[in-house]
């Protein structure tokens, strides 16, 4: 049974990182689920044992699992459902947002978290791993069996370091032909994102070194063998493992280097470092160090050789043109999360609630990207779980460090020796990526961190032979307490389970996830059938807020396109009310989930003021509620545009009355300064309420009192509103004090309502500021070929082939305009430069001889 358990652990280290790094939810809840499965067996199997046999616990306990059980422990204190009092005393922040967020927050008890379900999925995985770390440290009793697990993850670090650089070489923009990945642009073998692969890569390669300088390490004896047995122990010869091995660390390097992951390469480099300064300190021999340094040159050589595009990805940092990335940048998003951080000090935001909580942080630079996670591990964890969960986070790795350290220079096993620098490297390479990226959020790659830290414990806490060097327990308590533990862990691992095969059916029911194919069933038109399969969905996951969320909207569309159409019977409108309603109780419940997420609260809004518009429900008597809640709703999202955009809306609509008021200008104001593609829905959304007078006043008074903003306003409202928009093209000219742009727009609006008396004006004063565009001249020589003005044609044509000469499609034009004159001479000179310039034109042939 030990053998099958062994096993089915390998089994889950290969398929996790080849199903897309498990980051799906259904992958995850299948990680979940396996790790259950195996520790229950084990459980099982280790109590049953110790009931029937009276034995003594061999479980081995390492110094961290105090602090795991205390960290679980508190993320469990997170879900717990507090009173406001409670709530307010504990987390003063979390206290005022619900106040603020949550229509009944003085009477509805509700936990730290400010994403409950999120916390909860992300307990599951921790429990998840923990339970392979304790698995691992127990099962791995020989030697033998924690080279075996180094050898898997070694292999299956080098197959998806050639399946990446086979799609690399052969330009595959797909992972296994299903997921197209072209729009993405850094992925890498089977993860989406290639700073993910290099993660797992870094990890593998420092285990990898470790391997390769343990081999010969043990002594096989001297004894006679048959055939049979030296044939059975042909594929553990180490003349046999070192080339493989070889082979394998290549191709990681290489994979990695290409992948073009700078945090991938910083922290291979660290582990390197690590692993070397920790070989120095136990004084490897010479033969051992001397191929060390042959496998770091060898590194170095693929990093030079196959390094330059990753070499101008860190130039980039240097001159500035990759600073801050995605148009707002890590180090935008770092001040961002220590600002989160300080405003939840003891207990954080709840573990993995970021998502939920820093679009309220988010600072204006970062308008291109929205960010999920920090990108970095260490502020993440401060900002979910507070100072409490960071120290004991930070205890227990200081004292598996120290156990570790103190262990590892006692031992004199070559193996250990040189094993647990590996193992210790490979957790230093992920923790330093982990400072500029999210890798310990990759379910495959934590899996394989909790899966090397968990050999490194065995090394040391494993004697040659596999006994257990730590003493057996003694003691009532302790006897009892080790009995009584297996049992206690199969409950966690069955509802650990039970919310793991919820997740995983409801994401096959509706992926949480958008598809990125457009013939994917949750991107197409057929809102029937994405209602029910969000409805069996959420009868899996029924605190779902994602699919609250997502069915709410679906109904609330439903409703208003049914109630706007026209000849609408009383039953349907009825049915439509209450599909109306329906989709309000989904908005509050998952907002009783999540009061702080700003999706859910427009939405929730969006219902009541379509309520209002059908007399569904009165009026308010206060106006100033409404303009209230939409700026505390604002508070959520200052920098996103399409929230200050849908409030601004919703005031729009919400009563005639309020839009004499101008309420919602300030919020159109923010979204239009947000982001300029915001202009044209803002004027689109005045002229829906407004009339044509009243909404080019509000539009104007949206748009800022800028050159620009003017120069917006005129080419929005220039077909439908043409003296307007020509009063606006003024005030943009006289305030930019001829900006070369304004007068370009300015002129090409005027030939386009044909006032070319102007425009000509306008492009002679054009062609003074920058001369040397060539279009222009075409345009003035235009506007005077408009007015019937030959010579003045020929004259911007002139001054055009003499700053462009060696242009013959010009010379054309201005041979055409000699003719035109009745100047036949030039005519004919003008085409005979275009033949030396052009000879193959049969057109100039022709033209030169008519002439």
């Amino acid at each position: 049974m030990s053998s099958t358990l062994f096993y089915s652990f390998l089994s889950l280290l290969i398929w996790t990182p080849f199903a897309f790094g498990a980051v799906h939810a259904l992958a995850y809840s299948l990680l979940a689920l396996h790790a259950f499965l195996l520790v229950t067996l084990w459980m099982i199997i280790e109590g049953g044992r110790m009931w029937r046999h009276r034995e003594v616990s061999a479980f081995v306990w390492t110094p961290i699992a105090v602090p795991i059980v205390l960290f679980l422990a508190f993320l469990a204190i997170q879900l717990l459902p507090l009173p406001p009092f409670l709530l307010r005393l504990l987390s003063p922040t979390t206290g005022e947002l619900h106040r603020l967020f949550l229509p009944d927050a003085s009477t509805v008890w509700m936990p730290l978290s400010l994403n409950p379900y999120a916390t909860q999925v992300a307990l599951v995985k921790l429990l998840a791993y923990t339970s392979i770390f304790f698995l691992v440290v127990n099962i791995a009793r020989t030697r033998q069996q924690i080279r075996t697990i180094a050898w898997v993850i070694v292999v299956v670090a080098a197959s998806m370091a050639v399946f990446g650089i086979a799609q690399r070489v052969l330009g595959i923009q797909t992972i296994y032909g299903l997921r197209d990945v072209s729009a993405i642009g850094n992925s890498f073998g089977p993860y989406i994102n290639g700073n993910h692969f290099a993660g797992y890569e870094a990890m593998a390669i420092c285990l990898g070194l470790g391997l390769l300088l343990s081999q010969g390490l043990e002594s096989h004896g001297t004894e006679k063998r048959s055939w049979r047995q030296a044939f059975r122990r042909l594929p553990r010869m180490s003349f046999l493992q070192r080339p493989l091995l070889i082979i394998c660390l290549i191709a990681m390097v290489s994979a990695l280097v290409l992948s073009r992951s700078r945090g991938g390469f910083i922290a291979l480099l660290a582990g390197m470092i690590g692993f070397v300064i920790l070989l120095r300190f136990r004084r490897q021999d010479a033969q051992r160090r001397h191929g060390l340094v042959t496998i770091l040159i060898t590194m170095g050589g693929i990093t030079l050789l196959l390094g330059v595009p990753l070499l101008i990805r860190f130039l980039q940092i240097f001159t500035g043109q990759e600073l801050l990335e995605g148009g707002g940048g890590r180090l935008a998003v770092f001040e961002a999360t220590w600002h989160m951080a300080n405003d939840f000090p003891l207990f954080g935001i709840g573990y993995e609630a970021y998502a939920s909580i820093f679009p309220r942080y988010q600072q204006a630079a970062e308008l291109l990207q929205t960010y999920s996670h920090a990108h970095n591990d260490i502020l993440q964890l401060l900002a979910e779980t507070g100072r409490v969960g960071f120290l004991i986070v930070a205890v227990g790795a200081g004292l598996g460090s120290v156990r570790i350290w103190r262990r590892w220079r006692q031992r004199r096993d070559a193996f250990v020796q040189v094993m647990v620098p590996a193992g210790l490297a490979a957790c230093l390479a992920i923790a330093t990526h982990s400072l500029v990226d999210f890798n310990l959020h990759i379910p495959a790659n934590a899996l394989l961190a909790t899966t090397i830290l968990a050999l490194t414990f065995a090394c040391v806490q494993r004697s040659r032979q596999g006994e257990d060097i730590r003493p057996p327990q003694r003691g009532l308590w302790g006897r009892v307490g080790m009995r009584g533990a297996p049992w206690v862990a199969i409950g966690v691992m069955i509802w650990g389970g039970t919310v793991a095969v919820r997740v995983g059916v409801a994401d096959v029911f509706y992926p949480q996830l958008k598809s990125p194919y457009k013939t994917h069933w949750t991107n197409q038109g057929d809102a029937e059938m994405r209602v029910t399969r969000l409805r069996q969905a959420l009868a899996w996951t029924p605190d779902n807020p994602v699919y609250l969320v997502a069915l709410g909207e679906l109904r609330t569309y439903q409703a208003w396109r049914a109630l706007v159409a026209k000849d609408i019977s009383d039953d349907v409108k009825a049915q439509e009310i209450a599909t109306l309603q329906q989709a309000a109780e989904l908005y509050e419940q998952s907002l009783r989930q999540t009061p702080t997420e700003v999706h859910a609260q427009l939405g929730w809004l969006r219902n009541r003021m379509i309520h209002q518009l059908f007399g569904i429900l009165p009026p308010s008597e206060d106006e100033d509620d409404l303009l209230s809640r939409c700026e505390q709703v604002a508070t959520l999202a200052p920098t996103y545009p399409h929230i200050q955009y849908g409030l601004g809306d919703i005031l729009l609509y919400s009563q005639d009355k309020m839009a004499e008021l101008h309420v919602a200008l300030p919020f159109f104001r923010r979204a239009v300064q947000l982001h300029q593609r915001y202009d044209e829905p803002v004027w689109n959304a005045y002229r829906r309420i407004l009339p044509e007078a009243k909404a080019l006043q509000n539009f104007a008074r949206t748009m800022p009192n800028t050159a620009q903003g003017h120069l917006k306003i005129a080419q929005i409202i220039e077909d439908t509103h043409w003296p307007q928009a020509r009063l606006h093209y003024r005030a943009a000219m006289s305030l930019s004090r001829s900006d070369p742009t304004i007068l370009s727009a300015y002129a090409d609006a005027l030939m386009h309502h044909e006032d070319f008396v102007l425009a000509r004006q306008l492009w002679s004063r054009y062609l003074d500021l920058v001369p040397e565009q060539a279009d222009a001249y075409l345009k003035l020589a235009s506007a005077s070929k408009a007015l019937k003005d030959d010579a003045g044609t020929v004259q911007a044509l002139e001054q055009l082939v003499a700053r462009f000469p060696d242009q013959a499609r010009y010379e054309s034009e201005l041979a055409q305009a000699y003719l035109r004159m009745g100047k036949t001479e030039a005519a004919a000179e003008a085409w005979q430069r275009v033949v030396a310039l052009k000879p193959r034109s049969p057109l100039a042939y022709v033209n030169l001889a008519r002439i």
